[in-house]
């Protein structure tokens, strides 16, 4: 355990118990506030989604900055990884304004 709710444990009362779902509560408010953080490729599937494989894909194609192998695994730096997700939620938004195909170019020209 680590931050807040280890002292707040060490200085609480011996006796006082803590119910599991707060616990894991306040560990992963302290996980995700820790901007130094480094992920796995499973850890930031299941916290900012996406399969491992396409994170292994973009950490060979060096699309994370600061992406880095250690022991032949991908660690990402939560900072960054988040930073990837708004790029291309940012590009797809991009991608989905303006006129779609030929067809409303013609329809358009017929009204």
């Amino acid at each position: 355990m680590s931050g807040d709710i280890t002292r707040e444990i060490r200085e609480g009362p011996d006796d006082r118990l803590y119910p599991g779902w707060y616990l894991k509560q306040r560990l992963s408010e302290e996980r995700r506030e820790d901007p130094l953080r480094v992920l796995s490729t499973v850890e930031a599937s299941r916290e900012l989604g996406f399969k491992p494989a396409t994170w292994r894909q973009w950490c060979e194609e060096k699309r994370i900055e600061g992406a880095f192998l250690c022991d032949g695994r991908w660690r990402i730096p939560l900072t960054a990884a988040r930073a990837h997700i708004l790029r291309l939620q940012a590009v797809s938004t991009q991608r989905r304004s303006g006129p779609r195909g030929p067809y409303r170019t013609h329809y358009q020209e017929a009204s």
